[in-house]
């Protein structure tokens, strides 16, 4: 598929049912019939992206905990002006039925991979992923580069160098009540092929 399209949730997202669900497996009967309750509702397919007829790949997708009508996506497109790969960020307030897209100018200006979405416990929008830039002396790597949204993902804050030499970033948020709510943790791996070893901000 070279265009971007989702299909607008009404209800809860997927992730959030399949996880009650498997909650109220071990619960009495009354709650699993609460359960029952709620469902995800598929809509028509809606044009997400306006990039035109490009590959769009690695699709990510978050919805914010405070706020379900709010969603974020993330994508590997070949949007760059030579039409190299950058990555870019999509996020919708209404419920996946309009789409607003974000161009960050790094990945603009030198391309990237890996894009990794999540929602804070807050509500607060992320965004990472490897961008192919260069240090001081002028030597390619792929740094980590996080980046923030306190509007759901329509603005974003500066990025947040984490250093270079890290693949397949993955982002997780403690979304518990427990000692560690609100932790965000990104897990990479650093090194190079075939040496890779597992890290965690």
């Amino acid at each position: 598929m070279n265009r971007l399209f989702a299909s607008p949730a009404r209800a809860t997202l997927a992730a959030a049912g399949l996880t009650f669900v498997a909650v109220c497996s071990v619960l009495p009967s009354h709650a699993a019939d609460a359960a029952t309750q709620y469902r995800t509702v598929v809509g028509p397919e809606i044009l997400v992206s306006r990039d035109g007829d490009l590959p769009h790949y690695e699709l990510m997708a978050a919805s914010n905990p405070k706020d379900p009508r709010n969603l974020l996506a993330g994508a590997i497109t070949l949007t760059r002006p030579e039409g190299g790969q950058a990555c870019k960020a999509y996020s919708s307030r209404d419920g996946g039925h309009t789409w607003t897209d974000s161009n960050f100018p790094e990945q603009v200006a030198v391309g990237g991979g890996d894009p990794q979405v999540a929602f804070g416990s807050d509500g607060t929008a992320m965004f990472a992923a490897l961008t192919h830039d260069f240090d001081d002396a002028g030597h390619p790597h792929s740094y980590l580069y996080p980046y923030r949204s306190q509007d759901g993902g329509i603005t974003w804050g500066k990025r947040v160098n984490v250093g270079y030499s890290y693949d397949h970033p993955q982002i997780a948020v403690d979304h518990s009540y427990g000692k560690y709510a609100g932790r965000v943790y990104i897990g990479v791996m650093f090194d190079e092929f075939p040496q890779y070893h597992v890290g965690v901000f």
